[in-house]
């Protein structure tokens, strides 16, 4: 992953646009791949940065999952962008942070129907 990741550092500097184009998304779903394959072995807490997040409780936190799972049914990144934002910013538990952070990005990606998926899950865990 990391010569890879090198490689399209410098197709990047270099300006190599089609490089770039054609292997970006590849991968980013494969770093994806990686970090889930990591996140419950109890290392990804060594290695992840200390981002200061607040406590929210979990009245808000399904109230914003339900906003933000409206906004991607109906397509509205205007609406969905900044409730996924926000809720990276919550601290609830380390399994519900780590699903926030991984809707925020698919949501920022525009894969609405993934990001759905996950929140769905998401709602149902939290009843």
């Amino acid at each position: 992953m990391s010569d890879w990741a090198f490689s399209l550092e410098n197709a990047a500097n270099w300006g190599d646009t089609d490089k770039c184009l054609n292997e970006t998304v590849n991968f980013c779903d494969n770093m994806l791949q990686f970090y889930r394959r990591i996140q419950n072995t109890g290392i990804i807490d060594d290695i992840t940065p200390i981002v200061h997040k607040k406590k929210m409780d979990s009245q808000t936190l399904h109230l914003k999952l339900e906003q933000l799972l409206k906004a991607c049914n109906d397509f509205q990144a205007e609406v969905a962008e900044p409730i996924a934002k926000e809720l990276i910013g919550a601290a609830v538990n380390a399994k519900t942070d780590s699903s926030l952070q991984e809707i925020h990005g698919l949501v920022l990606s525009f894969d609405y129907e993934q990001a759905t998926n996950i929140i769905g899950d998401l709602l149902l865990s939290l009843k």
